[in-house]
């Protein structure tokens, strides 16, 4: 079962573990210039991750034995992953430019 919740006026469906925005947020209406940048670059890093993953999860299930040759580079995109995370959120606390770190609102609407 799922529920359709108002964070800070902002559709979001949630469905058992899975989160989705159901309309687009304005845009500008939440981030800076520096802050969409950052996250942006968040993005970025985690898709790096995710096809990292996928190289060595696709060489797995080719029978490939030695999955362990894209250690380093999972080891290296999660480390720009957390510096690109980091980066972002230090640039919220710092600058406040969203208003999710000020007080957000979460309501229920239906369920």
């Amino acid at each position: 079962m799922g529920h359709v919740v108002l964070l800070s006026g902002i559709p979001i469906a949630l469905t058992g573990n899975i989160v989705t925005q159901v309309e687009p947020m304005p845009a500008g209406s939440l981030y800076c210039g520096e802050a969409r940048r950052l996250l942006d670059a968040l993005a970025d890093a985690i898709h790096k991750l995710i096809q990292v993953h996928e190289q060595q999860f696709n060489a797995l299930i080719q029978g490939d034995l030695d999955c362990t040759r894209f250690d380093l580079s999972i080891f290296e995109a999660n480390i720009a992953k957390d510096a690109a995370k980091y980066a972002y959120l230090g640039h919220l606390e710092e600058h406040r430019c969203s208003i999710l770190g000020l007080g957000a609102t979460l309501s229920v609407v239906n369920s």
